[in-house]
């Protein structure tokens, strides 16, 4: 799992000073090896509101990073940030529901749905450099082709 996330552009990134200032102390803990006590950090930050400390709490409960596994409370945790708009929890819990984790009913009227709902909240960071380089190749076949 990745220490940090990107958060520029997604809604609830930084709902407040305090939530920031908790997910980035929980960012250094984790790099620092203190993976119990980011794990707590992670959790005072998503109760202030963060969507990424959400989301990486989430993801932590789903492998059991910094504490024990639990699938039900990750499941319902990426569920909540997904459902408060964060683009990147509307990806992983549509991951989930589609494998079924934690119990959930496999819809994939609903994956297809929360994806696309995924993707049109913003592109993903290597999207602009995805279609800048198809625009450049566009062109440049078409310079050739002349």
């Amino acid at each position: 799992m990745s220490a940090g996330l990107d958060t520029h552009g997604d809604a609830g990134a930084t709902p407040n000073a305090d939530a920031a200032a908790l997910f980035a102390e929980a960012l250094a803990r984790n790099r620092s090896g203190d993976h119990a006590a980011a794990r707590q950090l992670l959790a005072d930050a998503a109760q202030a509101g963060s969507l990424p400390a959400t989301l990486q709490l989430g993801m932590w409960e789903l492998v059991g990073l910094g504490g024990p596994v639990d699938v039900p409370a990750a499941v319902a945790r990426l569920r909540d940030a997904a459902d408060r708009g964060y683009a990147p929890a509307k990806t992983l819990y549509a991951q989930l529901v589609a494998a079924g984790a934690g119990g959930l009913q496999r819809d994939f009227d609903a994956v297809i749905a929360r994806l696309i709902a995924a993707a049109s909240a913003r592109p993903m960071p290597g999207w602009r450099m995805c279609t800048r380089a198809a625009a450049t190749s566009r062109a440049t076949s078409a310079s050739t082709a002349r």
